[in-house]
Formats: C-alpha cells, sequence, structure tokens
C-alpha cells in the first residue's frame, strides 16, 4: 500500500476543476483498494469494541470533551515566565561552566566532585546530594545551582506557548487510558505533574521582572540579578501550576483525594488492618513510617513520611524488593526487605 500519502493528497484535497484521465486508473484502483481495506478495518474495530463496558465509552467521550473544550492558559504569563527561565537558564550554565570548566552535565559533574575528593555513584542530583556535605558551603553551592540547571519543569512555559491555539488554550494534552494502570495521563504539557506550590505571587514577581527586563538589551537580561537567579528559578518552576488560568468569571478550587490509593486497596481486598487505620482516621503514611523507623506515630517527620510514601504505593502495585531499591535509592537491602 505504498504512496497512500501521496494518493491521499491527490485525491482528498480540493482542487479548481480536476480531471483525471485514463492513464491514472492504476492510481485510482490502489485508491479504491485502500479505501475498501480501510471500511473493512473500521468495521472490524466496531466489533471489537462492542464489548467495552459504558464506564469505558463514557470516560472516552470524557478525555475528547475535555481536550476539544481545551485549558485555559494565561500567556502573558507564560511568555514571561518562559524569557525568565531561558535567561537564568543560560546565567546558571555560565556559571557552573566556570566553576567546573566543562559543559555542564552529569558526567562532568561527576568527573568534577570525583577530583574534589567526593564520589557520587551517578551524576543523578540525588547521588550528588548525598555525596557532598553540608558543611562544604563552596561545593554545596554549585550542587544547588547544578539542581536548578538539572531542573525540567520551567520548560512546560515554553511547551504550553507551542501548544497554545488561538483562543489562548492548550488541546490534546489529556490522554485516556495513558497509564499501564489506567488512570489518564498527559500529552506534550505534562497537565498531571504540576509541582504543588504556595507561590501564589510568582505569578505578579514575574510580569514585573519581564516588564523591567523589556527595557534591557537580551544580552544584558541574564546579568540582573545573577545573585539570586537559584531561588528565582526555583520559584518559576514550583509556579507552573500558576499558568493554568480560571475563565472569566469562573474559578479553579484546588483539591486532592486523600491515600486514594490505600483506600481502593481496601475497597478490593477488605483488609482488616488497613480498613481499622482508615476508618480510624490515621494517615496511612504515618503509620507505616512509625512501624518502619520504629517512632511513635505523633512523631513522625515529614521527611520519613515522605520517604515511605514511595514505598507504600509501590508495594499496593505489587512491588517487592526491587521496587523499593528502585523508588529509594537510600534505602538498604535489610531495609527494603523490612519494609516489604
Amino acid at each position: 500500500m505504498g504512496g497512500i500519502d501521496r494518493l491521499m493528497q491527490k485525491f482528498c484535497t480540493p482542487q479548481v476543476q480536476q480531471q483525471l484521465g485514463f492513464d491514472e486508473q492504476e492510481d485510482i484502483d490502489l485508491f479504491s483498494r485502500y479505501c475498501r481495506f480501510d471500511v473493512l478495518a473500521c468495521r472490524d474495530l466496531y466489533r471489537a469494541l462492542s464489548g467495552v463496558v459504558s464506564v469505558d465509552w463514557a470516560s472516552w467521550v470524557t478525555h475528547w470533551r475535555i481536550n476539544a473544550r481545551g485549558i485555559p492558559i494565561d500567556a502573558e504569563f507564560c511568555e514571561a515566565a518562559s524569557e525568565l527561565s531561558a535567561c537564568g537558564h543560560d546565567c546558571v550554565a555560565d556559571r557552573l561552566y566556570r566553576a567546573l570548566g566543562r559543559k555542564p552535565a552529569p558526567a562532568s559533574m561527576k568527573a568534577f566532585l570525583e577530583t574534589k575528593g567526593y564520589h557520587p555513584e551517578t551524576g543523578g542530583i540525588d547521588d550528588i546530594r548525598r555525596a557532598v556535605p553540608d558543611e562544604d558551603a563552596e561545593m554545596k553551592e554549585i550542587v544547588d545551582l547544578y539542581e536548578v540547571h538539572q531542573e525540567k519543569s520551567t520548560l512546560k512555559y515554553k511547551v504550553g506557548l507551542n501548544m497554545l491555539c488561538t483562543d489562548n488554550r492548550v488541546r490534546g494534552s489529556y490522554m485516556y487510558e495513558g497509564t499501564q494502570t489506567g488512570r489518564y495521563s498527559s500529552y506534550g504539557l505534562q497537565i498531571h505533574n504540576m509541582k504543588k506550590s504556595d507561590a501564589t505571587s510568582v505569578k505578579a514577581e514575574a510580569l514585573a521582572i519581564k516588564t523591567r527586563f523589556d527595557a534591557l538589551e537580551p544580552q544584558n537580561i541574564r546579568l540582573l540579578n545573577s545573585e539570586a537567579v537559584s531561588e528565582q528559578m526555583k520559584a518559576l518552576g514550583e509556579g507552573v501550576r500558576h499558568m493554568i488560568r480560571a475563565p472569566k468569571g469562573k474559578s479553579l478550587l484546588v483539591s486532592d483525594m486523600s491515600s486514594i490509593e490505600p483506600r481502593i486497596t481496601l475497597a478490593l481486598t477488605g483488609d482488616p488492618k488497613l480498613h481499622e487505620v482508615i476508618v480510624g482516621g490515621h494517615d496511612v503514611y504515618k503509620v507505616f513510617a512509625a512501624a518502619f523507623f520504629q517512632v511513635p506515630e505523633d512523631q513522625v517527620s515529614k521527611d520519613q513520611r515522605s520517604f515511605v510514601k514511595p514505598l507504600v504505593l509501590g508495594f499496593n502495585y505489587g512491588g517487592g524488593i526491587q521496587a523499593a531499591a528502585k523508588v529509594s535509592k537510600d534505602i538498604s537491602p535489610d531495609e527494603a526487605k523490612a519494609a516489604v
């Protein structure tokens, strides 16, 4: 069925006074054959989907309604934040280059730290942070810059602008059955994993700085406020949620389903211990952390809860010791076994 793109262009694009000659019969026959197979494929697909339950059809229709409506984006804020983050990234990259003596990258950062007597397992930011002690202020500053350089959240501003329609809405980023577990996912603009942030003023600050930048030459932008560039980049990364705005006369409400995965597990399994935890109003992750770290539940720290949460979720989906090691490199083999 080669050359279908050419045939589609030939037979499906309106043309003024198009006339087909007898010498084009081969193309006509080939395209007609393609159309017949297309109809047969659609028929077989319809039959195959006849067993899909109504709730899946409803979710599929909802997914297309959401994409057709689009997600309203604050284009002015995106433009300001995108320009600021690009300038900030250039500034950070320049400072890192001067510190490392080479282009900042995982391999070069790892090699640089090894010359300083530190030996991270990889060039990943988590391994590098573990390798450099807090007491070494000079190296910690470089590590902070490297973390900012590796942060990709601010790229969402540029992606949002690239996907923007003429009515300042992004379409096509909501995906039905986008993951192995069956939940919705994202395409292009990753709307499902935007960082949570209390930085409600980041939008106003970005627009204010952008206004000042507009009066400067592009080559001078990245030199402004260079000492605070790390904090500025961090704020922009945490502020990506603010690129989504409510339509005029509407408001956005931020909500979260409390421990939804363990609650669904309880509904499916009826586990009595989990039932006691959830019905008793306890925090599932704190209960697990208390047992794991052997501390009272009311003394579980935020970091301890954050440490065990991916373990609980990983086990919830059937993970074992290898899953524990994958989601947390800080965990030892014995701890992973105990956690399971």
